[in-house]
C-alpha cells in the first residue's frame, strides 16, 4: 500500500495510517459529489416536460415559473458542490504535498479530531473563525444593489433608498 502513495513517506509514522484513511476518505467524497453533480445536471437540464411547448400542449405560466426556480435551485446547488469539490481537491493536495494536518493560516497543527470530522479542514478552529469574520466584513464591503438573490430587498445600497 505504501508503494502505491509514495507521499506517505512524508509524514511520521505514527500518523501514516490516519493519512491513508483521511486520503481514502477524501478521494470517496469528491467522487461521491462528483457522481451528485452528474446527477443533478442530467435532471436540472433534462427535457421531460410532460405539457410543454415542445409537446404542443403549452405550458402554463405558474408551471414555467416553477421549473424555472427549481432548475435555478439545482445550477445553485451544483455551485456549492463545485466549491466541495474544490476544497476536498486542495486537501487531497494537501495530503500528496506532505502539507496536510497543518493549518494553512498559523502553521500549527490541526487537532486529528477535527481532520476526522472535517477531512478538508485547513485551518484550525480558531484560525477558521478569524477567517470567517475577515470574510464577512470583506462580504459587507461589498457594494449590493438592492436585492440579496432571494428576493428580499437588501439594506445595504438600495437603489430605492432615500439619501
Amino acid at each position: 500500500m505504501l508503494s502505491e502513495s509514495p507521499f506517505i513517506e512524508k509524514y511520521p509514522k505514527d500518523n501514516q495510517d490516519f493519512i491513508l484513511e483521511q486520503y481514502r476518505k477524501l478521494i470517496d467524497l469528491f467522487n461521491q459529489i462528483s457522481q451528485t453533480m452528474h446527477h443533478q445536471t442530467e435532471d436540472a437540464f433534462s427535457n421531460k416536460l410532460e405539457g410543454s411547448a415542445a409537446s404542443g400542449n403549452g405550458m402554463h405560466q405558474g408551471d414555467a415559473g416553477s421549473e424555472a426556480y427549481d432548475r435555478e435551485f439545482a445550477l445553485n446547488m451544483l455551485g456549492k458542490e463545485v466549491d466541495s469539490l474544490k476544497e476536498i481537491e486542495s486537501a487531497i493536495k494537501r495530503i500528496e504535498n506532505g502539507e496536510y494536518g497543518t493549518c494553512a493560516m498559523s502553521g500549527e497543527r490541526i487537532p486529528l479530531m477535527r481532520l476526522e470530522a472535517i477531512p478538508f479542514a485547513k485551518y484550525t478552529v480558531t484560525c477558521q473563525a478569524q477567517w470567517e469574520e475577515e470574510e464577512k466584513n470583506n462580504t459587507s464591503k461589498r457594494q449590493d444593489y438592492g436585492f440579496d438573490g432571494f428576493g428580499e430587498q437588501s439594506m445595504t445600497n438600495s437603489l430605492d433608498a432615500e439619501e
